[in-house]
């Protein structure tokens, strides 16, 4: 059985990341977990959370990435990005791949979570494909929703005019704005 392509816009997504072998990584809205594998394959020591508000897209995930759940080097979560509570700077990059909250909503709970999750000077990448023209319109809102929860910003296109990127970098002076979770029993 031949393998599924990986569509060019995951592809791109985790070019971009630049993962190092012991990063720490954080997808928000893994999907089927297409991503998740690609960004596995590049970890030694590291590890990548993915979360995701749909059962069925962490059941397909997990079913895809069976022996990197078990090794530890991939961890699955149910959770919207506005209720996850990791370890304040757990992570050194962020990602997420056609991601409509940040240029439907403000983002505001979620650009939150993300200053707290991400170490000093660590970034979040946010990749969309669509028409050009969503670079033009899409791109800017989610620069400035990012930007107003804290984050500098660089909107990026892709040289076929198809997909971008914005990617917000955490000041390396921002404060952790929301505790640790709880310890799980």
């Amino acid at each position: 059985m031949a393998a599924t392509p990986v569509p060019a816009r995951i592809a791109w997504a985790v070019d971009l990341l630049d993962v190092g072998v012991d990063d720490r990584v954080l997808e928000i809205g893994c999907g089927p977990g297409v991503a998740v594998a690609l960004v596995a394959e590049r970890l030694q020591g590291g590890t990548i959370t993915a979360i995701d508000r749909s059962a069925t897209a962490l059941a397909r995930a997990r079913a895809r990435n069976a022996e990197s759940v078990r090794s530890g080097r991939v961890v699955l979560e149910q959770v919207a990005l506005a209720a996850f509570r990791p370890d304040p700077g757990a992570f050194d990059v962020a990602f997420a791949i056609n991601v409509n909250l940040f240029w439907t909503t403000d983002a505001a709970e979620e650009c939150e979570v993300l200053l707290g999750a991400l170490g000093p000077g660590a970034a979040v990448h946010l990749v969309y494909e669509g028409p050009a023209r969503s670079a033009r319109d899409v791109g800017p809102v989610v620069a400035a929703n990012l930007e107003l929860g804290g984050f500098a910003c660089e909107l990026r296109r892709h040289p076929d005019g198809a997909m971008f990127c914005v990617t917000g970098r955490r000041p390396a002076d921002a404060r952790s704005p929301r505790p640790a979770r709880p310890p799980r029993p």
